[in-house]
C-alpha cells in the first residue's frame, strides 16, 4: 500500500515549558507536571497511492496523546510523497509511541487510507538513541518493528 520509511534519528530529554513555575500538588497528581523527551524523525519518500491527498503523520502515545504533523505543502498530484523532518513533543509517562501515516483529502478533511505504521519505546534517559530505520507496518494486526535495510 505504501512506499518510503520513517527514520527514527534521536531522542533527547528537555525541559518542560513550564519548569519555571512552582510544582503544585494538583499538577503532580493531574501528570500535567513532569520532562519533555523531543523526538525527530525522518520520512523518507513516502508516498501515498490515493489520488488527490495530502498524507500525514498522527502521533499518539498509548492512546493518550494524538498530534497531527501535516506536510508543509498541499499536495495535489496522483502520487504525493511525503518527505520531511518532524518533531514532536511527548510526556516522560508515556512509554510507546505509535507513528501513523494517512493519506488525506485536504477538502474533505477525513482519512482515506491508512499507509502503515510503526511502534518504537522511550528510554528514559538523556542520550542518543534509536538510530535507524523502521519499515511502515501495513498490516494492523502485527504490531512488531522490522528494522529496514
Amino acid at each position: 500500500n505504501a512506499t518510503g520509511r520513517i527514520l527514527c534519528m534521536y531522542d533527547y530529554v528537555r525541559p518542560p515549558v513550564n519548569a519555571l513555575l512552582p510544582i503544585t500538588p494538583d499538577a503532580v497528581r493531574e501528570g500535567t507536571f513532569g520532562k519533555l523527551h523531543m523526538r525527530i524523525l525522518k520520512c523518507e519518500g513516502l508516498l501515498a497511492t490515493s489520488g488527490s491527498s495530502n498524507p500525514f503523520v498522527r502521533v499518539t502515545c498509548c492512546g493518550r496523546y494524538t498530534k497531527f504533523l501535516e506536510t508543509s505543502k498541499q499536495y495535489r498530484t496522483i502520487n504525493p510523497y511525503f518527505d520531511e523532518w518532524l518533531g514532536f513533543d511527548i510526556q516522560e509517562r508515556h512509554f510507546n509511541v505509535r507513528v501513523e501515516v494517512f493519506a488525506c483529502d485536504p477538502l474533505k478533511l477525513v482519512n482515506d487510507l491508512s499507509l502503515g505504521w510503526i511502534w518504537f519505546t522511550i528510554p528514559d534517559c538523556n542520550r542518543v538513541l534509536h538510530m535507524g530505520a523502521w519499515e511502515l507496518q501495513t498490516n494492523p494486526c502485527n504490531r512488531s518493528r522490522r528494522m529496514a535495510t
